[in-house]
């Protein structure tokens, strides 16, 4: 890490993911809660319906939710909250990518002044002359680092795709639209999966959930394994608790490989960045 003298931002390209990693448990958490309470929600629960039906005799004041209605509002519910999960982990994703940016923006104007001799004014210039920044998707947010700093990530195209199915579920409850598809027909996406290993070398075999591992047995991560699956035009988007957790930490393992561009960025500046 390293700290500039002329302004207060931590020069920490590791703390992207890790910040990150923080904020993607915490929205796992609540989704896996929430979609455990509803597999377990009795079919006599209230309909929450408004008061002035009640007090107009239209309804009693327990009305449960129709019994042929149960099945379908436990599923749109369902859709629902997988929806909330995505939209929160993308919203992380902008404020890392804000971090992001910073980083960049030091590691530019860098080149043309020692690093801990930048002006704060020139980082305020740099920071505010791109005003469409604030009003920029996520897509448009990647390309432009890629475009003004050179800057891009390995799953990119994974959490853009990720980010489409976040957009089909949270405006149109998972039925997929014309404007959802990124391919004829469809809308395709993918994400990865960390998939463990254990034990080393030749020896090395891979754990899958269940999965009993002697004590003292080295476990390591060494790879993402690919998931993919197109949801036609007109389908409705089908996602399960698994789908939800393996996407948002797929979010974690794009911003691990954004620090790792952005600290080859600014030592091209000639900053001293910690390997990551």
């Amino acid at each position: 890490m390293v700290t500039p003298r002329n302004h207060n931002l931590r020069l920490d390209p590791g703390a992207l993911h890790s910040e990150l990693w923080q904020t993607i448990r915490g929205i796992t958490e609540r989704v896996s809660l929430a979609l455990h309470a509803l597999d377990r929600a009795p079919k006599n629960l209230p309909a929450g319906l408004p008061d002035v039906f009640v007090h107009h005799g239209i309804l009693r004041p327990d009305e449960p939710i129709q019994e042929d209605r149960f099945g379908t509002v436990r599923g749109t519910t369902r859709t629902w909250i997988i929806g909330c999960g995505l939209r929160d982990a993308i919203e992380a994703m902008h404020h890392m990518l804000d971090r992001a940016r910073q980083l960049c923006a030091v590691g530019a104007l860098g080149r043309d002044a020692p690093w801990d001799r930048i002006p704060a004014e020139r980082f305020l210039e740099e920071m505010q002359a791109p005003r469409v920044w604030r009003r920029a998707g996520l897509p448009d947010r990647m390309k432009f680092l890629r475009k003004r700093y050179d800057v891009h990530a390995e799953l990119e195209p994974d959490v853009l795709s990720i980010n489409k199915v976040r957009g089909c579920l949270v405006h149109r409850l998972g039925v997929v639209d014309r404007q959802d598809c990124n391919r004829p027909g469809g809308l395709h996406v993918t994400w990865r999966r960390m998939q463990p290993f254990a034990g080393s070398g030749d020896a090395r075999s891979p754990v899958d959930a269940g999965a009993i591992v002697a004590p003292g047995t080295p476990i390591t991560i060494v790879q993402w394994d690919k998931t993919e699956r197109t949801f036609h035009l007109g389908m409705p988007v089908e996602l399960s608790a698994t789908d939800f957790s393996q996407m948002s930490w797929t979010c974690v393992g794009y911003a691990m490989h954004l620090g790792w561009a952005i600290a080859a960025h600014l030592r091209k500046s000639g900053m001293p960045v910690a390997e990551t």
